[in-house]
């Protein structure tokens, strides 16, 4: 479980017939959000490396009502794969780094001046990375936190009366979480 937050994508309206780029905001994904992973570790002396796959859905969006006009986004769920390299700092307890690929779908809008309409679904792979510690609560049991970035690059969206738009989707990411080994 987690909680998403700071996406930075400044939404501007181009083309029709009063030209240039006509700002309408800002949107900043957040939200709350769930997610499963499965992964495996190996331990390498005094290092464990991994690999995980995952997958995170829930309520990240945001939306703006401005007078130049209005838009949102909104995540819709996306898959990881993503690579891990941590160290025992205790017998109990790890700290480890990871980064990784994921891939996304997000529903976007954005209406403004000169009767603008944009309103698409897309999907992107972006880049992951993060930190995170996770300490045994048992033998089969742990916890763990974990901070990550993720960044989905640039995606041009258009309506039929050709304005156009660049979705830049963006977020951090806490979380807390607990696995199951075996």
């Amino acid at each position: 479980l987690g909680y998403a937050f700071g996406g930075d994508d400044d939404v501007g309206v181009r083309g029709g017939a009063l030209g240039g780029t006509q700002t309408i905001g800002t949107l900043e994904l957040d939200g709350g959000f769930a997610g499963l992973q499965a992964g495996y570790l190996w331990a390498l002396r005094s290092a464990l490396v991994g690999l995980e796959v995952g997958v995170t859905g829930g309520g990240l969006s945001d939306d703006i009502d401005a007078d130049a006009g209005r838009a949102s986004a909104e995540l819709q769920h996306e898959v990881s794969l993503r690579g891990m390299i941590g160290a025992a700092v205790s017998p109990d307890s790890l700290f480890y780094g990871f980064a990784g690929a994921s891939r996304a779908a997000f529903d976007y809008t954005a209406k403004g001046p000169d009767a603008a309409d944009i309103d698409e679904s897309f999907s992107r792979t972006g880049y992951i990375v993060g930190l995170g510690w996770e300490r045994a609560i048992g033998e089969s049991w742990s916890l763990r936190g974990e901070y990550r970035y993720g960044n989905y690059g640039k995606e041009t969206l258009s309506d039929g009366a050709g304005h156009k738009t660049e979705a830049t989707p963006a977020f951090h990411a806490v979380s807390l979480g607990r696995n199951l080994r075996f």
